[in-house]
This record gives C-alpha cells, sequence and structure tokens, in this order.
C-alpha cells in the first residue's frame, strides 16, 4: 500500500513539472523569441548563441551548456537532488525547440504586453517546476556550486546578477534597449508569480510590538481582530528594565487597523512589521495543503486530564506572567524497606606458617662453644 502511494506521488509530481515545462516552452516561442525580449541565464546566452551564429537551436545549447554544470553539480552535491532538475531542465529544452519547429509565431504590436504575459506564465510554470523540488538547472546550479566555495554568498542575490548580466549582454546582440529594459521587467514579474505560486497569493506579516501597556494591546489583537498573540520576555540592554514583547502574526490587509489601534492605546510604543512568506497554523494555512481542514490547538490538561484554568494575559495582576499552575495532591512516598539483618561471618584460623629448611648448623644453640660441641 505504501510503495503504491509511493509510485502514485512520484508520478504526480512528474506529471505537473512535465506540464509546467510545456507551458514554459510555449509561453517562451509564444512572447520572448518573436518580440526580441532578453531573458536571463543559459536560456539568455542560448539566444546570444543562435542569433549570432544562427545555430544550434536554443533547446540544444541549453542541454550542452547544462551537461559540465549538472556533472560536477552531481559529483559535489550527489545525485538525488538534481533527478528532478536534471528532467525539468530535458524536458522543456526539448519543448522548446519542438514548438519553435512547429510555426512561427506572430510578433505582438505591443511587446509590454509580451513582457507583462511571458513573465507572468513562464513565472507560474517556474514556481510549479520549484514547489515539486526541481529547477530549470543553469543559473540555478551554478549558484549552488558558487556557495560551496562561498557560503556566504545570497542564492537569489547571485542569480539576479547573473541574470542581470546576461540580460544585458543579450540586448547588445539585439542591437536594442528595449530587449534589455523589457528582460528586466520581465524577469521582476516572473520571480513574483513564482513566489506566489510557492509562498501562497496572500502574504502575512509578523509584528513586535514592545510597549508599556502591553495588555491592552494584547486584548485588542485577540477580540477585535481575532489574532493570537505570544508574550515574550525581554530586557533592555541599555537600562536594565524587563519588558513584556507581543509576537503576533496577521494578513496582511490588518496592517492599518494594527497601527491605528497601537498609536491609540501608547503612541510610544516601539512596532516592528516584517514579512512572513509562509505561516502554517490555526488560522492560516494548514500544514496538510489536501487537508482544507485545520485542526484547533487542543486544551491545556493536568496530568489527570483536567483542563488547565486559563487566565488571559490581559486580565491578570501586575508581576503574574502566567495561570497558576492546577492544585495536585502531593504524592505520598513509600517508606524505603528495612535492610535484612546479616550475622557476621566467622572467622577464619590463621593457618601456621609451614616449618622452613634449615641447615644442622642453625639447629646449634648459639651459647654452645666449640669445646662443648666436641
Amino acid at each position: 500500500m505504501n510503495n503504491g502511494k509511493k509510485w502514485f506521488s512520484y508520478v504526480k509530481s512528474y506529471g505537473l513539472i512535465t506540464v509546467a515545462c510545456a507551458i514554459y516552452a510555449l509561453s517562451f516561442n509564444f512572447f520572448y523569441q518573436p518580440n526580441d525580449i532578453a531573458f536571463g541565464g543559459i536560456t539568455g546566452i542560448a539566444q546570444m548563441i543562435n542569433r549570432l551564429v544562427g545555430f544550434p537551436p536554443v533547446g540544444v545549447s541549453i542541454i550542452v551548456m547544462n551537461i559540465p554544470l549538472f556533472a560536477l553539480a552531481w559529483w559535489l552535491l550527489g545525485g538525488k537532488m538534481l533527478l528532478g532538475s536534471l528532467y525539468a531542465m530535458t524536458v522543456s529544452s526539448l519543448l522548446l525547440d519542438l514548438f519553435g519547429q512547429l510555426g512561427t509565431f506572430p510578433t505582438l504590436k505591443e511587446p509590454l504586453m509580451a513582457c507583462i504575459f511571458g513573465g507572468a506564465v513562464m513565472g507560474t510554470a517556474a514556481g510549479i517546476i520549484a514547489r515539486e523540488g526541481s529547477s530549470m538547472g543553469g543559473t540555478d546550479i551554478a549558484s549552488r556550486l558558487l556557495r560551496l566555495k562561498f557560503p556566504s554568498l545570497s542564492i537569489g542575490q547571485v542569480l539576479r546578477v547573473l541574470d542581470l548580466v546576461v540580460i544585458a549582454g543579450v540586448s547588445l546582440v539585439f542591437q536594442q534597449l528595449n530587449s534589455a529594459l523589457m528582460g528586466v521587467l520581465a524577469l521582476f514579474i516572473s520571480t513574483y508569480c513564482m513566489d506566489r505560486v510557492l509562498f501562497g497569493a496572500e502574504l502575512s506579516k509578523v509584528a513586535y510590538i514592545i510597549s508599556s501597556k502591553p495588555q491592552e494591546i494584547a486584548k485588542v489583537i485577540v477580540t477585535e481582530m481575532h489574532r493570537g498573540v505570544t508574550v515574550l520576555h525581554g530586557e533592555g540592554a541599555w537600562s536594565g528594565t524587563e519588558k513584556q514583547v507581543l509576537m503576533c502574526a496577521f494578513r496582511n490587509r490588518q496592517v492599518v487597523v494594527l497601527k491605528r489601534r497601537i498609536k491609540e492605546i501608547d503612541p510610544y510604543a516601539f512596532l516592528i512589521v516584517s514579512n512572513a512568506y509562509e505561516v502554517l497554523g490555526e488560522g492560516f494555512l494548514p500544514h496538510d495543503p489536501k487537508n482544507k481542514k485545520q485542526p484547533k490547538t487542543p486544551p491545556l490538561k493536568t496530568g489527570e486530564g483536567e483542563p488547565v484554568p486559563v487566565i488571559p494575559f490581559w486580565e491578570r495582576p501586575a508581576g503574574v506572567s502566567a495561570p497558576p499552575e492546577p492544585i495536585r495532591e502531593p504524592v505520598t512516598e513509600m517508606p524505603a524497606p528495612p535492610e535484612p539483618i546479616r550475622e557476621p561471618a566467622p572467622e577464619m584460623p590463621v593457618p601456621p606458617e609451614p616449618l622452613s629448611e634449615q641447615s644442622p648448623a642453625d639447629l646449634v644453640p648459639a651459647e654452645l662453644t666449640s669445646e662443648e660441641i666436641v
């Protein structure tokens, strides 16, 4: 049964990768290629070679340039994590040439529309492939290899730099500044769509609030905004004053309400709001995407199964940071059993020392003279 589910998962994953590769290749031939929109990465280098030399096709060039990258990555990074990427790169490259041979796609009158829709469609397809744990190879593999030598490098920053350099080169080959401008815009659109596929359509945010009125703010967040709050205990580095820091995750659309209510309660509150690309748990996305029904957090119970009395943070008296522990009867300790009385073992007699062999001279008394002996 488990083997059947495992095989079904593999078939489903590679099926989605295949469909995404087909969309990716069709979008490139329909939006990018006929409108001379510069593309980044290995695909952009293949564009330059095809325009300068006329051969080989773009897909074949992509495969040829990816072979040494995948071989080196297979040796240094391991083969298991590269199987999906190798499959996606091969299928998308072959489909690029296949769709290009089927016919010539028309040039759109508005290149900006081709840039916007091409970036959105290709970013969505790349996001589906990335969600299945694979990639299109190329600069993504190159950035991973660079991190082996330079661990402090950011993969995202390396990819952006490489893509921008290739886009600039493609625009020089095409001798069109618009190609580079459209390419940069399409790059940002595709990156945005890829992130939305990976992390969801609606971004969430996380707020850290340091205030002299934490209980009032926590009550507003829980009762009015219907969001959970976690109380963190901190300390001022300069003053040494103990602080209660409120941490709260909420929807992007609720940030205006949160800022307004905090300002009304405590105008001097210190507020930090940061993006959270993915929040899993009650009130947000489920841990299992297949199970849309989010399980609720079970109530706290004692060891005897009785519910723990909960006092909300804003109703606790000053100085009480946690609800009182449930009253439990003390466990009576069992007395230790008495040690058994043991009789002392009888002492064994000491054996006599064995007689040592002595010479005849030793048997003569010392006070006898030699004359008496005669």
